[in-house]
């Protein structure tokens, strides 16, 4: 595995991991949504896609989806509101998605 790919992999893995702790506030979901695209493009433009990382790329997109779901505002909030947005997802919604996540890993 190339260095860059084990990093991809790395995030992914942390990513999963954060689903099963408790519920972060939207500065770690930001933070592992950026680490995760930063890595991707990383590995994009230097090692090159292999159809061998498919599942990695299947579980970024996963991830991605998933984690961005907590930034999402709630609806009927205006653009210059930042205390209300969506309720992070409960005990069950969690262990859900990161059951999901695991099961692509």
């Amino acid at each position: 595995m190339r260095p860059l790919e084990a990093l991809l992999t790395g995030a992914l893995v942390v990513s999963l991991a954060m689903r099963w702790l408790r519920p972060r506030g939207r500065q770690a979901s930001s933070t592992i949504l950026a680490m995760i695209g930063i890595f991707a493009a990383l590995h994009l433009f230097f090692d090159r896609p292999r159809w061998e990382m498919t599942p990695a790329y299947l579980m970024a997109l996963a991830a991605f989806w998933i984690l961005s779901s907590d930034l999402r505002r709630a609806s009927g909030t205006k653009a210059g509101e930042s205390a209300r947005f969506a309720a992070i997802p409960s005990a069950a919604q969690r262990a859900g998605t990161g059951a999901l996540l695991a099961l692509g890993a």
